[in-house]
């Protein structure tokens, strides 16, 4: 900087949750080829994987994921789980709940903490 100017900083600080999500899928199988290079088509068996991720600094509590499935898949009774331990399709005492009225899965995540803190949530689907 010339001489004389002292450099602009900015800082900005946070205290709150920043919660974003994503979601990837993965065939599993098809019925040509098996669990070998299965390809996505009709019959196909695919797993989806949705990261709840908090880069804030303060942990988020409360945190529930609802995901419609497009119409193109149906979802597999009995295959969803919150990081790595399987729930169950009912709304009952766990955190999964699958609505088969309006296709939308619906996991309460509850608490994630801040700095990094994160939580997954797998299930799988068949393509129609």
């Amino acid at each position: 900087s010339p001489s004389g100017q002292r450099p602009r900083l900015d800082v900005t600080t946070s205290s709150a949750p920043n919660i974003s999500l994503s979601k990837v899928s993965a065939v599993l199988s098809d019925p040509h080829n098996g669990a070998s290079n299965p390809k996505r088509i009709p019959g196909a068996q695919i797993r989806y994987t949705i990261t709840a991720m908090n880069t804030g600094v303060g942990s988020a509590s409360n945190v529930i994921v609802n995901d419609p499935l497009p119409a193109n898949v149906t979802y597999v009774a009995g295959s969803m789980a919150l990081n790595s331990v399987g729930l169950t399709d009912a709304s009952d005492a766990d955190a999964g709940a699958y609505n088969v009225g309006t296709r939308t899965l619906t996991v309460n995540v509850g608490t994630v903490a801040g700095s990094g803190g994160s939580a997954t949530i797998t299930f799988n689907a068949t393509i129609n």
